[in-house]
């Protein structure tokens, strides 16, 4: 029989013995409980209350969590909160009492190495499920092969990433930024000559092209997704991925090397795809080289891109139209020349029909924003109005009195256009 005002041990522990065996101190434990880090205790009498094995081991976790990931208490509540049942941190269940010493590093040090363990297992799990959704594909893919890839708990995932679709988002942003290697980007960038940018920016895709080719894939999967969320993503990836090709194009064509009727958006996007195809060319047919087929897929490419090349679709030559800009701050610009992602016309949509609106027969359009879209409001020079949606992404290229510029429409008041 127990003494009197002691506790049998099949009936819990009195706070004494619970800050023993965790290493913490009452009034820590006392502001765990305060603010929902720490579950109660268990009431056995009127002002008695006993803690258990549960307790020890979520302030184990907490020291755990605090002192060598570095996190802070209100991200280790949202960690622990979403942990399923029995289920811990890695390697929280092996912490014995008095293992914890308080490091000789000031802190401002052991900050920075939390901070750089964060970068490096945030990296490791990035590279890891990209070759697993690459290779298995997202819906066979789980949380725990990318853990066991990596010899990872699945605690320390969670400390990183809320669940499997946040870590699929970030593989494809981070596919936006691998898919040309960090270090071709400065001699793409230097580069001034199309043809040789396009070629320089091909060697670096299908140089890296096997590794990603998988989350390429799943990228066009989610764009057809029933989760709007994960739909999303894969439009703005695609945007983003074909963006630099859109922002040659529209130099290319500034400069007089390419032809101004064309649909930069488009053809900046099936660029992204024909690399792609050729990619997968490549990976068939061993016998070429990678100089070989961007040689080929280049000359068939610009051979419809030359300034004066035949075009089924085009009837007559377009004038550039010319006028006055004012942007969103208020800023005032006389401009020549003016394209909208490379053509003399703004594409829109009215109802269900797609319209160009053709900028030599305008007289002014006034730029509204709605939502994620544009509402641009033309007032034609016959005296005819008209409504379209259209995308703020798209581009306004002109030539001002100080030298070419460059705006996205979406940051755009108002156009004016004047005779030429």
């Amino acid at each position: 029989m127990a003494l009197s005002g002691e506790i049998h041990e099949s009936q819990g522990m009195k706070m004494a013995r619970l800050c023993r065996e965790s290493g913490v101190t009452r009034s820590t434990i006392h502001h765990y409980m305060n603010i929902g880090l720490l579950h109660r205790p268990r009431r056995i009498g009127l002002n008695l209350h006993v803690f258990d094995g549960t307790h020890v081991n979520r302030l184990r976790q907490i020291r755990r969590l605090r002192e060598k990931e570095g996190l802070p208490l209100v991200q280790i509540k949202e960690l622990l909160a979403r942990l399923e049942p029995g289920e811990t941190p890695e390697s929280a269940s092996e912490i014995r009492p008095g293992e914890w010493q308080e490091p000789d590093t000031p802190r401002g040090e052991r900050n920075r190495g939390a901070r750089g363990r964060d970068r490096g297992n945030r990296e490791r799990i990035l590279d890891a499920a990209i070759l697993l959704f690459s290779a298995r594909g997202y819906e066979n893919t789980k949380i725990s092969d990318v853990t066991d890839a990596l010899h990872m708990g699945k605690g320390t995932f969670y400390v990183y990433f809320k669940n499997k679709k946040e870590l699929f988002m970030e593989c494809i942003d981070r596919l936006t930024v691998t898919i040309v290697p960090r270090e071709a980007w400065a001699e793409i960038r230097r580069e001034e000559d199309f043809g040789r940018k396009m070629h320089k920016r091909g060697v670096a895709f299908l140089n890296a092209f096997p590794g990603f080719r998988g989350i390429l894939n799943l990228l066009r999967v989610a764009l057809g997704s029933n989760d709007p969320a994960l739909a999303e993503k894969a439009r703005e990836a695609f945007k983003v991925l074909s963006a630099p090709m859109a922002k040659d194009l529209r130099r290319a064509i500034s400069q007089g090397v390419v032809r101004q009727d064309l649909d930069v958006s488009l053809l900046a996007f099936l660029q992204l795809v024909l690399a792609e195809g050729l990619g997968y060319w490549l990976m068939m047919d061993s016998g070429r080289s990678i100089e070989e087929g961007l040689d080929f897929l280049i000359d068939i490419f610009g051979q419809g891109l030359a300034p004066g090349s035949p075009s089924l679709r085009r009837t007559a030559e377009r004038q550039s139209a010319s006028g006055g800009l004012e942007d969103r701050k208020g800023m005032r610009f006389r401009l020549e020349h003016i394209l909208l992602d490379g053509k003399p016309f703004l594409r829109g949509r009215m109802g269900d029909a797609v319209v160009d609106l053709d900028l030599a027969k305008t007289q002014r359009v006034l730029i509204v924003p709605e939502g994620a879209t544009l509402l641009a409001r033309a007032v034609m020079k016959d005296g005819g109005e008209i409504d379209l949606k259209t995308d703020g992404q798209c581009v306004l290229t002109a030539e001002s009195a100080f030298g070419p510029l460059e705006i996205f429409l979406k940051e755009v008041a108002s156009i004016s256009f004047v005779e030429p």
